[in-house]
């Protein structure tokens, strides 16, 4: 091998260390990212989801619309309750445990 080849062989190695270098600092950076990300494409596939499939929002939509007003506020309510006790529940370290259990 000359000279040249040998340098050119060094420079390569050294370009590589440094793209490994760069490649960890981006992923450290990129880190506190993550979950938000995460939510926005959890975002973005509902919305893909209710474009593709539109009755699924316009079917409760018109439901929401016939019922009466006074129905549809204790319904709402009963929901809100249910909602939030799922979400107490899911919270429980009993949950936790049995997530992890399985």
């Amino acid at each position: 091998m000359n000279a040249r080849q040998v340098e050119l062989i060094r420079r390569r190695e050294r370009l590589l260390m440094r793209a490994e270098a760069q490649r960890h600092e981006l992923g450290e950076a990129l880190r506190a990212w993550r979950v938000p990300l995460r939510v926005i494409d959890g975002g973005v596939t509902v919305v893909r989801t209710l474009r593709t499939h539109p009755l699924l929002w316009i079917a409760p939509l018109a439901l929401l619309i016939a019922a009466r007003p006074r129905r549809v506020m204790r319904w709402s309510g009963k929901v809100w309750t249910l909602w939030r006790l799922w979400r107490s529940l899911r919270a429980s370290p009993l949950a936790k445990w049995l997530l992890h259990a399985a």
